[in-house]
């Protein structure tokens, strides 16, 4: 029974992650305040929407990927419950932390190399 918690809990995680990336990459929502990744900057205008939420979705992807992976082995290994939850639990903060920060970074950094007009063209 231990073994299908983990198992469950583990890639339902992952697979929330992977879900929302592709329907960020997939849908390419217009700039709003409910889905996607959504800053001062990231609002000001579409080019930067469009970029930051790139980076987000494919953080998104790569998190649920690194969980859906370490569930896995974890689990394949036949590892105790007290490999499991700590490892999965540190790689989601930090996963949750890139995506809280990782596309903000980016996209100054890329404003930086490629200077826009106040239109965002």
């Amino acid at each position: 029974m231990q073994m299908a918690i983990r198992w469950g809990f583990g890639m339902f995680v992952a697979a929330l992650l992977v879900a929302g990336g592709l329907a960020l990459l997939i849908a390419k929502p217009k700039i709003n305040p409910m889905f996607g990744y959504a800053s001062k900057l990231s609002v000001k205008n579409e080019r930067n929407w469009k970029f930051a939420n790139t980076v987000f979705a494919l953080t998104m992807l790569f998190v649920g990927a690194l969980i859906a992976v370490e569930t896995a082995v974890i689990n394949l290994s036949k590892a105790d419950i007290k490999v499991f939850m700590p490892v999965t639990m540190v790689t989601l903060a930090v996963g949750l932390f890139l995506m809280a920060w990782l596309p903000g970074v980016c996209l100054k950094k890329h404003l930086k190399k490629y200077p826009q007009d106040e239109d965002g063209k």
